[in-house]
């Protein structure tokens, strides 16, 4: 339940804690759920993109911040006042009432003040030049802060909900909304294109699409607690509610590093060496990178980096099949960053390569002891099987080995005819390789019978007999 106050009780209050500061400041704690501890006031300082270029002192708690072209107007939500102060100065030109209990957003239409209360849950239309409601509406949150004016509709942040809304301030409706970049946004500007929201918890200020509430970008708040903001056509503004000060805040870069060149979806062979990826961005103020490979976290960095000069990568050699997703991660002086993600792909596409196979032969039919070898290589061998065409597998699956042989032994006693006997080399990746070897088996050649070389022999002798019985009469008759 939100607390109510009355105006005596909390003037009461408000003094009773001057004094309390002013004893022991240590002591001073407000336990509401829009306050946190009030720390030290810092001096002007730069962090990240927005640096604090002016800092005026501002009347008591600031809450609600707007700017109308010449003037800054301020609301605190201790005394309930809306102030108008000089810019220069930080000087009080008017104040008045603000038309609730908690004032905690601020802007300007060009002709009227918008005012939003934390505690009445309304959103307020207000004359500057008295002070005076010209009309008011529920807010379609429960504790509005931030309000902007984007010169056609009004803008609201909600603290209860997270929630952005988009409102026509004509009849107080939500035309859109979208959730907050985190929890608890207080402050709300409008810079012509984008919108601007203080997100207190994490002291950071996100500059969003207000087509679609997408963050463009961020910067951390260099002050202590922005519980409001405004846009002065150059200059951010922030109320920094426990410092007491209306800073004045530079946009020293908010603008991301480019990548511009970048690898592509990588596919390469299992046992790959030699791998490079690589990167090219651009920026006014590099500062470093880091590259992360998803699962093992960095691997690379933080390392400095340099504009429009490329960095490269060097893959580790070995890794198993699989995808392996690598994020390059380029900041820069400001804290802006960008990312981008390569996926390389380890996988086995090459098919087994036999580097030995049997030659085709030819066998008599009284055969005996025949057998055929391959030799095979692979990085990830699974099995092999052996098939005879008209029959099918006659052997395996069986496993093999990268680079030894298989042997395969031939039945005895196979029919005359042709046989082809083929291998089938797999891997763990279903890749193959085959190879068939033919062997023929032929009737044996027919023997010579015993009485077949006698015969062969008893002719010759009488041949020879007869030549040499010949010579002899010769040399009688001579």
């Amino acid at each position: 339940m939100k607390l109510k106050y009355k105006k005596k009780t909390l003037i009461l209050i408000f003094f009773s804690l001057m004094l309390l500061i002013s004893i022991n400041p240590s002591l001073f704690l407000i336990n509401s759920t829009n306050e946190i501890k009030n720390p030290p006031s810092q001096p002007i300082k730069t962090q990240g993109a927005l640096a604090i270029v002016d800092s005026l002192s501002s009347p008591s708690f600031p809450t609600g911040l707007a700017w109308d072209g010449e003037y800054l107007w301020v609301a605190e939500n201790v005394l309930d006042k809306i102030h108008k102060i000089d810019p220069s100065t930080g000087a009080v030109i008017y104040s008045f009432d603000a038309p609730g209990d908690e004032p905690s957003g601020l802007t300007w239409d060009g002709l009227y003040l918008w005012c939003a209360d934390w505690n009445k849950d309304k959103i307020y239309q207000i004359n500057s030049s008295t002070g005076a409601v010209i009309y008011s509406f529920d807010s379609p949150g429960s504790q509005p802060t931030g309000l902007a004016w984007d010169g056609q509709y009004l803008w609201n942040a909600d603290n209860a909900g997270g929630t952005i809304f988009k409102i026509n301030s004509s009849v107080g409706a939500v035309v859109a909304s979208f959730d907050s970049p985190s929890i608890d946004p207080k402050g709300l500007a409008w810079d012509g294109q984008y919108l601007w929201v203080s997100i207190t918890p994490e002291a950071k200020i996100y500059r969003i699409d207000p087509s679609n509430g997408v963050v463009v970008n961020f910067a951390y708040d260099p002050g202590n607690y922005a519980a409001g903001l405004a846009w002065d056509g150059h200059y951010l503004w922030e109320s920094d509610h426990y410092a007491h000060n209306v800073n004045k805040l530079n946009i020293v870069d908010m603008t991301n590093p480019t990548i511009i060149s970048a690898p592509s979806v990588l596919t390469v062979e299992f046992g790959y060496t030699g791998q490079i990826l690589s990167w090219t961005a651009t920026d006014l103020n590099p500062n470093t990178y880091t590259i992360e490979l998803q699962a093992s976290g960095v691997v690379s960095g933080p390392t400095p980096w340099l504009n429009d000069t490329a960095i490269t990568y060097n893959v580790p050699d070995g890794f198993a099949i699989g995808e392996y997703n690598y994020t390059v991660n380029f900041t820069d002086d400001y804290d802006n960053f960008i990312t981008d993600t390569v996926i390389m792909t380890v996988e086995d596409i090459a098919v087994p390569i036999i580097i030995n196979s049997s030659s085709d032969f030819i066998v008599d039919s009284s055969y005996t002891g025949i057998n055929i070898s391959w030799t095979a290589t692979d990085q990830t061998p699974n099995t092999y099987t052996i098939t005879l065409q008209g029959t099918g597998i006659v052997f395996g699956p069986s496993a093999w080995s990268n680079g030894t042989s298989i042997t395969y032994n031939i039945p005895d006693s196979l029919a005359v005819g042709e046989y082809n006997y083929t291998v089938n080399f797999t891997d763990d990746y279903n890749n193959y390789a085959t190879d068939t070897v033919i062997m023929t088996v032929k009737e044996d050649d027919p023997a010579i019978s015993f009485g077949n070389y006698y015969l062969t022999f008893l002719i010759i002798g009488i041949i020879l007999s007869a030549i040499i019985q010949k010579q002899r009469n010769k040399s009688s008759f001579e």
